[in-house]
């Protein structure tokens, strides 16, 4: 993860651009004991010879921000597995078979929100007013919207269901 001495800017770097985003500020002790500030974050490399607008901008971090919501929920609870679950919560409705629905709705309750985390980095993004407060909007799906450890499998369900 690259790192800065001071919040990173938007550069143009050997004919491309690079777009800092996901900036956090840290702490380190330096070689001397002293606490030292200094900014890890993500960066896109933009294949473009002039700086980006704001909006383009706001554009390349929430097709970021989107990406990471993927590789948050996908791993598990991609698009099929999550049509999979909702029918197999909708049969266990129908059949009266609540422990089955219960365990699909805790899925579905995380999913819901991960997204809700994933539309409120959405909104500071699309607000942000200056180069600055576009980069350093922060965000950590694994920290703040962790997978409960309890969640089952889409395997998992389906052998409930036998």
């Amino acid at each position: 993860m690259p790192e800065a001495k001071n919040i990173p800017k938007i550069r143009k770097l050997q004919g491309k651009v690079q777009l800092p985003y996901n900036v956090r500020e840290k702490t380190r002790t330096d070689e001397d004991g002293n606490q030292e500030i200094y900014y890890a974050f993500d960066r896109l490399n933009l294949n473009q010879a002039q700086l980006p607008s704001l909006e383009q901008a706001k554009k390349q971090v929430v097709t970021a921000l989107q990406a990471d919501l993927h590789k948050h929920i996908y791993p598990e609870y991609d698009q099929g597995s999550q049509a999979s679950i909702q029918a197999i919560a909708q049969k266990a409705e129908r059949n009266g078979l609540s422990d089955i629905a219960d365990e699909c709705e805790k899925i579905f309750n995380w999913i819901e929100d991960c997204l809700d985390y994933y539309y409120a980095r959405k909104d500071d993004i699309l607000n942000a007013t200056d180069e600055q407060s576009l980069v350093t909007i922060n965000w950590n799906f694994v920290v703040n919207v962790p997978k409960p450890s309890t969640l089952k499998t889409l395997r998992e369900i389906k052998d409930m269901l036998n």
